[in-house]
């Protein structure tokens, strides 16, 4: 798989992702969602798009029998092998979202977190994500929003993250609006669709893979 620009970028910041993004982000915002995460029940065999260093990916394996764990760069799955240990059901490779190879209708659960806006085709990997579901298989997104954040608070946030990060890779922030959409034009019937988190709130976004007759 021929490196690309976000491999690049992710690759290069795998070791100071988890500090700097807390000190962007806000560690309370992230735990937060961390721990709604622990609550999310039968997740079966799962996949998640976009582990990074494996801080979601520690909730998500709690809830589900198997875990497959992707990225696009391999220093991140590296930090990640590290960071998700005492879970034997856990496993990492390397895959690009957008395109991974895997068979159809294989995954009782699609997890993507922090992932839809820094790609380029953002509906590519929620098609491949409806393509390698199970029948009946839940879709689980999120991503951090500037919903209810002001004008100056943006402004520092983003200067942060271009201080700390070197640049900025996101692509587009997802309304509430925008992310049904993406989903629905998959396929996937919504479920849920609400903030969680906070005080920087993430838009989180359960849907199914509908049975086909």
């Amino acid at each position: 798989m021929q490196e690309n620009r976000n491999e690049r970028f992710w690759g290069d910041h795998a070791d100071i992702y988890d500090t700097e993004i807390d000190r962007v982000i806000g560690s309370d915002s992230r735990q937060a969602i961390f721990d709604y995460l622990l609550t999310l029940p039968g997740l079966g065999d799962a996949i998640e798009f976009g582990c990074g260093p494996g801080f979601f990916t520690r909730a998500i394996a709690r809830n589900a029998r198997s875990l497959l764990a992707t990225d696009i760069s391999e220093r991140m799955l590296d930090r990640a092998r590290q960071n998700v240990q005492g879970h034997p059901h856990v496993r990492f490779r390397k895959l690009d979202c957008e395109e991974t190879g895997l068979k159809s209708d294989t995954f009782d659960t699609v997890f993507t977190a922090n992932v839809v806006m820094i790609l380029e085709r953002p509906d590519r990997a929620i098609a491949e994500a409806y393509r390698i579901l199970k029948p009946g298989g839940r879709l689980i997104l999120l991503f951090y929003t500037m919903h209810g954040v002001g004008i100056f608070d943006r402004f520092r946030m983003m200067a942060r993250f271009m201080a700390r990060f070197r640049g900025v890779p996101f692509k587009h922030f997802f309304t509430m609006g925008e992310t049904r959409a993406l989903a629905e034009r998959a396929g996937f019937r919504i479920d849920e669709l609400k903030y969680i988190g906070g005080p920087m709130k993430a838009i989180y976004l359960e849907a199914t893979k509908l049975k086909t007759a």
